[in-house]
Order: C-alpha cells, then structure tokens, then sequence
C-alpha cells in the first residue's frame, strides 16, 4: 500500500513539472517586438524608462528593479518588449547597442613589397 502511495505522488510530481517546463518554453519562443533607440528618462522608483527612436518617437517602458538599474540617460539600447493585458510595453530584453562610428572607412593595404 505504501508503495503504491509513494508511486501516485511521484507521478504527480512528474506530471507537474512537466507541464511547467513547457509552459516555459512556449513563453520563450515567443516572439518579443523590439525598439532601439535613446534612453531619455529613467524613473526607479516605477521601475519606468523612456527611449527615443531614430524618428523622434518616445516609447515608454515598465521592467524589473534589477534591470532598471542597467540603464542611464544618453545610453543606446534595444528593447525586447511585449504589450501587456493592460495596455502597457513590458521590457523583457534589454541590450546595449554600440554606436557605429561616423567616418571613412581604412583601405587595406594589399601592397606587394618588392624583393631588391
């Protein structure tokens, strides 16, 4: 009887973790819309950012304390977001982007010396 008992619960608990992982893993395949562009404000106390994109568009943000922390003014970045049920952008992604130098180009130098 006991073992029985034992070989229910474990199943259970098999069964369980098994549909957690997958809703996971759909959650993560899920494709986010994304946004790049200035940061021009951050609020820490909401948890809330702005950004400006190359169009001039301010977009506003909700993320996590950890990750509100990551971002400054003046910074370059790139959102991954979703609209939440209420309305509002959730940033889930939030990388860095690095500003792409403004200038010409260097030629590599394919000379060939010539032996004396």
């Amino acid at each position: 009887m006991k073992k029985l008992i034992i070989s229910m619960v474990l199943a259970i608990c098999w069964l369980c973790a098994i549909s957690f992982s997958k809703e996971k893993f759909s959650a993560s395949e899920e494709k986010l819309a994304k946004n790049t562009g200035e940061v021009t404000t951050v609020d820490t106390s909401l948890y809330c950012f702005t950004i400006k994109d190359q169009e001039g568009t301010e977009t506003k943000f909700f993320t996590s304390p950890m990750k509100i922390r990551m971002i400054s003014p003046g910074e370059n970045i790139q959102v991954g977001y979703k609209k939440t049920t209420d309305g509002q952008l959730k940033a889930l992604n939030i990388k860095q982007v690095k500003e792409k130098k403004k200038g010409k180009k260097t030629e590599k130098q394919g000379k060939k010396h010539s032996s004396p």
